[in-house]
Parts: C-alpha cells; sequence; structure tokens
C-alpha cells in the first residue's frame, strides 16, 4: 500500500502519529518505501512523532526523508 502510494503522488506524505512503537521490521519497511520514492524521483514526507519519531533520529533515518512537524 505504502509503495503504490509513493507512485501515485508527487509528494507522498507518510503519517506515522498512530504508530505507538517504530521496531526494526517496521524501520525496514519504512526504508523500502523510502527507497521506491527516490526511484520514483520523490521524497518521502514522514510524520512521527514519540518512539517512532526517536527511532528514526537514532538511526539516522531522518536524515534520509523529509520529516514534518
Amino acid at each position: 500500500a505504502g509503495e503504490t502510494h509513493v507512485r501515485e503522488h508527487a509528494a507522498p506524505v507518510l503519517d506515522l502519529t498512530g504508530v505507538p512503537f517504530l521496531d526494526s521490521a517496521g524501520l525496514a519497511s519504512l526504508l523500502s518505501i523510502a527507497r521506491v520514492a527516490r526511484t520514483h524521483d520523490r521524497t518521502l514526507q514522514v510524520v512521527a512523532v514519540g518512539n517512532p519519531r526517536r527511532v528514526l533520529r537514532i538511526t539516522g533515518v531522518d536524515r534520509m526523508l523529509s520529516m514534518l512537524d
């Protein structure tokens, strides 16, 4: 579903505000979707709070995405 969204929208946004915890499987999925976005010359924009935002910052993934507040 995320990959289809990225292909169909010029400025794809992934809203993770309802996600309480981001584990390694979720992080791997997010990285996969970000790769699809780059392949289609798009930047994946992500909205995240709490644990997911912390995980993205600690792993450095937030620098590969466009983080929205």
